[in-house]
């Protein structure tokens, strides 16, 4: 497949991670049309997503009028919840919609919290 061609590319395993929070509505629907028009049939994404219900992120920064979750302190951050999630994937064959929380350990200090969602989607045959 030459550079011309990947542009038409269907792929078998799509990843992403910590990256649907920092973008806005029209970015995620971008990347929802991107998802749902390059997976292969039976193709997996795998994606993970800061938690709505995150105690230490809800409510830092300034609320974005018009998109409940969304707020703005440095960047941009838009908290899912799982329907959301379940809406904007459900051209897909959701396998696994969890939450999962995890410490992070640093070297000096505190642990870091992180609670994620985890979705695993097959596309249809």
């Amino acid at each position: 497949m030459g550079a011309a061609d990947v542009g038409l590319a269907r792929f078998d395993v799509v990843y992403c991670s910590n990256v649907y929070q920092l973008l806005e509505p029209a970015a995620r629907a971008v990347l929802c049309a991107a998802v749902r028009d390059r997976l292969a049939p039976g193709g997996l994404l795998f994606l993970s997503n800061a938690l709505g219900a995150r105690p230490s992120a809800r409510g830092k920064g300034r609320a974005v009028p018009g998109e409940p979750g969304s707020f703005v302190e440095q960047t941009y951050l838009h908290l899912c919840e799982r329907e959301e999630l379940a809406g904007d994937f459900g051209f897909l064959e959701l396998e696994r919609l969890d939450e999962i929380a995890y410490l992070e350990q640093r070297p000096v200090g505190a642990p870091h919290d992180h609670v994620s969602w985890v979705v695993i989607g097959r596309a249809p045959t």
